[in-house]
């Protein structure tokens, strides 16, 4: 064997020693923070603690003043997940749909996904304005989000 081989071979080593170590340590960041994590430091109100529903999906829910624009809306989905280390997939195609934004994303941190549309997904956030009290309803939760918002 040649010695730039050798040396591809153990690069190659190296570098997926450091994802597998990322994949690792952002697992026990996620699992000692969990999902409150992601509502910490975004002018946001936590309205309960994690909760489960019928098919073991975990959410939590929170509220913030106001209607958000749909920039803010994507924006604040972004920095929701990045705090899990995740990053947004797919949205709601960036607008607001009937006072309501939904955004998919995926982090390894969370071993539990759902394959929809060929796209590995474990965390969602919905937003949903409220006229009559002013406010945006916050909802995130992993994978999916499977209650009555």
């Amino acid at each position: 064997m040649s010695k730039k081989f050798l040396t591809a071979v153990v690069a190659a080593g190296v570098l997926w020693m450091v994802v597998l170590g990322q994949v690792f340590c952002t697992r026990i960041w996620v699992t000692k923070k969990g999902l409150t994590q992601a509502f910490t430091g975004n002018n946001m109100v936590v309205m309960q603690e994690t909760k489960q529903d019928l098919y073991g999906n975990e959410y939590i829910e929170g509220t913030c003043q106001g209607k958000l624009s749909s920039g803010e809306a994507k924006a604040l989905a972004q920095k929701m997940m990045q705090q899990l280390g995740g990053t947004v997939l797919m949205d709601s195609k960036g607008i607001w749909e009937k006072d309501a934004f939904v955004a998919y994303g995926y982090t390894n941190g969370i071993k539990k996904a759902r394959k929809i549309d060929g796209t590995w997904l474990n965390l969602t956030v919905s937003f949903r304005y409220n006229a009559e009290k002013d406010e945006t309803r916050i909802l995130f939760g992993s994978p999916l989000i499977n209650v009555d918002f």
